[in-house]
């Protein structure tokens, strides 16, 4: 049921453990790789989901991200627990998975990066760790885990047991359509060449921490889609579970409050609902142009900052 560019396999294992999941088929050997015509502005600031691992792999080796991400057939990207910036502090990422997909040309070899033995091991294959300086983070690096399931795929996480229960879902003989039917639009959006999706993360009705700064924004939104048409140079930011003609006429009389709030806050750039449309009655979206200039870039950094991604901005 699946598109026949995703690997639902790989999407499965993420969409089963993380309330943010992004997916991309493309050249991302470096953060400004050609993003099959794109603008190289465009083609960065699309690249900020998976940025987190180019650093990890620039830093464990000048060659990894060309030799490793220069020749994937496709990468999906999960995270949890955002934590929004508060005063002049950083946000935090939390947790994140990537797996990254080969296809019939096999996963290159991890093993030349490392001198040192395997950390452990899943399913017979090792597990590799090492300190990696991601974009952003603290002096010291952070923690980061791989290791090859099959011969298609490469998984890399900043929790060892994360790590090993995807690569369990990698092996095992479920192809993962419980977990995709439950997807919102899946059908339509697994479609495209780069998609993301987030499940605003709640707890017996109340609105979590982390997804503060969502609900002040998108009160009510339950689910952030984010998929780009890059043949047709055009991005659609989808909000579902919204009051959606309550959330916009209510934003366009407290926008001006709305920004003056974030700027003390020191969070942002944050889209106003004002700019979405209401298709119907539990829906919000927008659809922007991916030509290319300032305008583009400063759009598709906003619509990531939805899916918590202000902190790489």
């Amino acid at each position: 049921m699946a598109a026949e560019n995703v690997d639902s396999r790989a999407a499965a294992a993420v969409f089963s453990q993380y309330e943010t999941v992004f997916y991309t088929n493309t050249d991302l050997s470096s953060r400004f790789s050609s993003f099959k015509g794109l603008s190289r502005q465009s083609a960065g600031s699309l690249s900020l989901p998976f940025a987190y691992l180019m650093g990890a792999l620039d830093s464990l080796d000048p060659r990894a991200c060309e030799e490793i991400l220069g020749k994937t057939d496709a990468l999906v990207a999960g995270v949890r627990d955002f934590i929004p910036p508060e005063g002049e502090g950083g946000a935090q990422l939390g947790e994140f998975s990537y797996v990254a997909s080969f296809g019939k040309r096999g996963t290159p070899s991890l093993d030349k990066y490392f001198n040192q033995v395997p950390t452990a091991s899943v399913g017979g294959a090792p597990v590799w760790r090492w300190v990696g300086k991601i974009y952003g983070e603290n002096a010291e690096g952070n923690e980061i885990y791989a290791s090859q399931v099959d011969h298609s795929h490469l998984v890399f996480a900043s929790d060892l047991q994360e790590l090993k229960s995807i690569a369990r879902k990698l092996s095992s003989p479920d192809d993962g359509s419980s977990v995709l039917n439950k997807i919102p639009e899946w059908a339509a959006v697994s479609q495209h060449e780069y998609w993301g999706y987030r499940k605003v993360p709640r707890h017996d009705g109340t609105i979590e921490k982390e997804a503060a700064h969502l609900e002040f924004t998108v009160p009510g939104a339950e689910t952030i889609i984010m998929f780009a048409d890059v043949e047709k140079k055009v991005a659609v930011v989808r909000v579902l579970g919204v009051h959606a003609n309550e959330v916009v006429e209510m934003t366009k009389r407290r926008d001006e409050q709305q920004r003056k709030a974030l700027k003390r806050l020191g969070m942002g750039p944050f889209p106003s609902p004002e700019t979405f449309k209401a298709t119907d009655a539990r829906t919000l979206e927008e659809t922007f142009s991916l030509s290319g200039g300032e305008q583009t870039e400063g759009e598709i950094l906003t619509a990531l900052a939805l899916f918590g991604y202000e902190i790489l901005i």
